[in-house]
């Protein structure tokens, strides 16, 4: 298990998670759900 050294690179990993998130929704034809608040 890797620990991250900064909050940046947390940030990073996080946007990249959501990235592949939604490259395999769109492969599986799957729709890509709208941004909301609270």
């Amino acid at each position: 298990m890797k620990l991250y050294n900064t909050f940046e690179e947390v940030q990073e990993n996080i946007k990249e998670a959501i990235k592949l998130y939604l490259e395999v929704l769109q492969e599986r034809g799957e729709t890509i759900p709208e941004p909301t608040t609270k």
